[in-house]
């Protein structure tokens, strides 16, 4: 590929780790990717999509309306499409993470979608009674919701249709498996991977943005939704704003895992439910 004619990525709003330097944050972010490598084979399409895909909007990654010291989340829908076929959440989890980490900052993406085996409410960790309970944002410093609670109530403060890469999609399909209340489609014979997977709508503000009643054709390729670890507001005097300035890294954040009592440096490529106790014990409930 001609390196002259390559696209830019989006510029982002950063704010660098109040204790780890550029060199370590971009170590830890490669150490993570190659994690991923080792257990799965992305989609030559995704990839290629990467190298290929137009910057538009400003990301924003740290909200404007946040102290230093708040926590929150973030929430993109993907720009790119997959099919849902996969039975294995850890393929999902892995395609918004590739998305996540090069278009709006590092952390642990998870997908906003379930399978036979795991609620997206489990996979997020998002439940009602979780562990981390935050305000979740999307990419153009608008807020998605309140927190847990708010997420699954079958209201949104706004639609989420905000990709990674700052751009706004019209009302599509997007893959869930998912009822309105985070749990696996149909009691798990509508999630993912299945024959006959539910979807959303990326304009819905009720709960058809997770669950429209309706099955897709696992064949097709639709976009996803995806939610970061839990990530910190840091003072607006660190914040830098260039497209090459490496993200917050491990430091200065708690994602998932942690708040889930998972090493920060486990891989992505397995679901919550099989690394904790806490979350397989809950997942074993399917509710």
């Amino acid at each position: 590929m001609n390196t002259a004619s390559k696209n830019l990525p989006a510029t982002r709003t950063n704010c660098s780790a109040l204790s780890q330097p550029a060199n370590t944050a971009a170590a830890t972010h490669l150490a993570k990717r190659n994690e991923r490598r080792t257990w799965i084979v992305l989609p030559a399409l995704l990839v290629a999509a990467l190298m290929t895909q137009s910057a538009s909007a400003l990301v924003v990654t740290q909200p404007t309306s946040l102290l230093p010291g708040d926590q929150y989340r973030l929430a993109f829908v993907t720009s790119t499409t997959t099919p849902a076929t996969d039975t294995d959440i850890g393929f999902y989890n892995n395609f918004v993470d590739l998305l996540g980490d090069a278009n709006v900052i590092a952390s642990d993406w998870r997908a906003m979608a379930s399978t036979s085996a795991i609620h997206a409410n489990v996979n997020t960790g998002s439940f009602v009674g979780a562990p981390v309970d935050v305000p979740i944002f999307l990419l153009n410093d608008t807020k998605l919701v309140d927190g847990n609670g708010d997420l699954w109530d079958d209201t949104l403060d706004t639609s989420l249709k905000i990709t990674d890469l700052g751009n706004t999609i019209s009302d599509e399909e997007i893959w869930t498996g998912t009822s309105s209340v985070g749990l696996s489609g149909c009691t798990f014979t509508c999630a993912l991977g299945s024959l006959q997977p539910l979807f959303g709508l990326a304009h819905s503000v009720d709960g058809k943005w997770t669950n429209t009643g309706l099955f897709g054709n696992p064949d097709d390729s639709n976009r996803l939704y995806a939610m970061s670890g839990v990530l910190t507001a840091v003072p607006e005097s660190l914040c830098s704003r260039s497209n090459r300035s490496w993200p917050t890294g491990a430091a200065g954040m708690r994602t998932t895992k942690e708040a889930a009592g998972i090493p920060l440096d486990a891989p992505a490529s397995t679901d919550m439910a099989s690394q904790s106790p806490f979350y397989r014990q809950l997942n074993s409930l399917r509710i």
